[in-house]
């Protein structure tokens, strides 16, 4: 089975945990809200970390962040070498996207 790590569990995150787990994902939750515990609980997450660092091994990541959040979460994902798809724009600047890309 494929693990992902879903870093974001609110409005649109909750669907994507939702559409992850129909298909047999193990999915770990980054969940730093009340409000996405609440989601990644009811939509059956296999873990809930309210960290990025606390998320166990997983084979790619999902970001379903706030946009302004995006640059940041990504860069701090690169490094791992994983595939990584990122929910609504990649970046809120060029600036950030610059430096991603």
């Amino acid at each position: 089975m494929i693990r992902i790590g879903l870093i974001g569990c609110g409005a649109w995150g909750r669907f994507i945990l939702r559409d992850l787990k129909a298909c047999d994902a193990i999915v770990h939750v980054v969940a730093p809200s009340e409000t996405s515990r609440r989601n990644a609980v009811a939509h059956r997450a296999d873990s809930i970390v309210g960290a990025l660092s606390e998320l166990p091994p997983v084979d790619g990541y999902v970001v379903a962040a706030p946009t302004s959040l995006h640059a940041a979460i990504i860069e701090a994902l690169l490094p791992s070498g994983r595939p990584i798809f990122t929910e609504k724009p990649m970046t809120a600047d060029v600036a950030s996207a610059r430096r991603i890309g």
